[in-house]
């Protein structure tokens, strides 16, 4: 039988974060942990009370999202599967959890977009898009397991990686970060040149096309991380590059 836990729907969530805008009821209206009693959710809280106390330091950005992602993932490694598929669940979190720190990342000079809340597609809710960014890309080997996480920014993550299909091949996520973000002093700019925010359809969208449509015969699923990366090299021959 599965744990009892949290979960708002979509209209009941529309309804909360509307109400705790209007009332100003947030950072202080999330609920104390020891009222909860399920384990994983606690663990959740304690690593949203972790992120709270870290805010002025971790700015709004790229590098919230590196150590945001981190620290939601550690939380919750051993997530049963039923509650990392639940939309309500992440819903949950965000607004009776988490509502001041999505607005902290996202409302700098405006409210939050409420998808970042779980009230639009399923990879739009923020505290699951930073946990799937580290679950798909973790390297339980390296000295720091969660290098490839800290690569990249929102875009590459959101429009590059989990808006697609190819996503569920791991070897090829970990082959894919590591190979577009080779600069470690930038962990932020991808290898090819771009045609200008936000479009940059000379570099990195161009491959995240031909990668969906290679997919279509090839099975990267079943692929090591080094026949990805071949692919990878194979697909970017003719992309121009920033540093040829």
């Amino acid at each position: 039988m599965a744990e009892d836990y949290p979960v708002l729907s979509k209209s009941a969530a529309a309804r909360r974060l509307d109400d705790l805008r209007a009332n100003a009821l947030y950072p202080h209206h999330h609920r104390e942990q020891s009222s909860i009693d399920n384990a994983h959710v606690r663990r959740l809280i304690g690593a949203l009370d972790q992120m709270r106390g870290s805010l002025a330091r971790r700015g709004r950005g790229r590098r919230f999202d590196r150590y945001a992602s981190r620290v939601i993932h550690q939380a919750a490694q051993d997530l049963p599967t039923h509650m990392q598929e639940d939309a309500g669940f992440w819903r949950w979190l965000a607004i009776e959890q988490g509502a001041d720190i999505v607005e902290h990342r996202y409302g700098a000079t405006t409210l939050a977009g409420k998808d970042n809340f779980g009230l639009g597609g399923r990879w739009e809710s923020m505290f699951r898009r930073l946990w799937i960014r580290a679950e798909i890309s973790i390297d339980a080997g390296a000295a720091d397991p969660y290098w490839m996480t800290k690569l990249g920014d929102v875009d590459f993550w959101a429009s590059g990686v989990l808006r697609h299909r190819y996503s569920s091949a791991r070897n090829l996520i970990k082959a894919f970060v590591a190979f577009a973000f080779d600069d470690p002093n930038h962990p932020g700019d991808d290898r090819w040149i771009r045609d200008g925010e936000p479009n940059r359809e000379l570099g990195i969208r161009i491959l995240y096309k031909k990668l969906k449509r290679l997919h279509a015969t090839v099975a990267y699923e079943v692929l090591s991380v080094d026949q990805c990366t071949e692919i990878l090299e194979r697909l970017s021959e003719d992309l121009p590059r920033d540093n040829p």
